[in-house]
């Protein structure tokens, strides 16, 4: 498949989340846990990242060696995280349970900011009796958007996915996202196909098997901060 438009996968993860207003419409808990998330898999399709063989639940994540840094400070950050850990304990480690710096949050407004920058969002900020109370990150490019979910439908509708909208749809589906994005589609047929599509060789199984295992973190790391902020 070939895309006019084609994004770091947080970018478009994060394009996905905004409304029509540009506010993000997934509550903090599915939030940081998706960035993070998208952040150990972006650095896996990068190269930086690589699942060690063994058994899936317990394998770690490791660095490739002669692989530079990334550019972005930020997922430089991610990585040092993430090595040495499984790709569930990663998630919690940058946007979890486990993080305490929220490094999660500095993702999504590093990420918001270049995406501004490009000018496909404009950032917003809202004032009240002359004080800043919060931002919102409009879009000035509505067709990247358009492209993106047209990717992804075009995938649930039976096409063969990149390996970066293989774990785009995973990620959405961790965090159901994907009816707001497809209200007119089956939810339930929906979600069965976006869980099939980790099952369907697209790509490497290293890096089809890494999507996986972050899917399940993100999932794993909703119910634990969920549970540990209601306890």
């Amino acid at each position: 498949m070939t895309s006019s438009y084609v994004w770091p996968l947080p970018a478009e993860l994060l394009l996905l989340m905004l409304d029509d207003e540009g506010r993000l419409r997934v509550d903090s808990t599915k939030r940081k846990a998706a960035v993070a998330g998208a952040a150990v898999l972006q650095l896996v399709l990068d190269g930086v990242l690589d699942l060690e063989p063994g058994e899936p639940s317990r394998a770690r994540l490791v660095a490739r060696p002669g692989v530079a840094a990334p550019q972005s400070g930020v997922l430089e950050q991610a990585r040092d995280r993430a090595v040495g850990h499984t790709p569930k304990d990663a998630v919690a480690r940058i946007g979890g349970a486990s993080d305490w710096k929220g490094r999660a949050n500095d993702i999504q407004e590093c990420v918001l900011e270049e995406l501004a920058a490009a000018r496909v969002l404009e950032r917003f900020q809202h004032r009240q009796l002359r004080v800043f109370t919060s931002t919102s990150w409009p879009i000035r490019r509505p067709e990247v958007r358009s492209d993106i979910q047209a990717r992804i439908a075009a995938v649930l509708d039976g096409a063969q996915p990149d390996p970066l909208t293989a774990a785009l749809v995973g990620i959405l589906n961790a965090i159901d996202l994907l009816p707001k994005l497809f209200p007119q589609r089956d939810k339930k047929t929906m979600r069965h196909l976006a869980e099939q599509i980790g099952e369907l060789g697209w790509g490497a199984e290293a890096v089809a098997q890494a999507v996986r295992q972050v899917q399940a973190a993100v999932i794993a790391s909703i119910v634990v901060s969920t549970t540990a902020a209601t306890s």
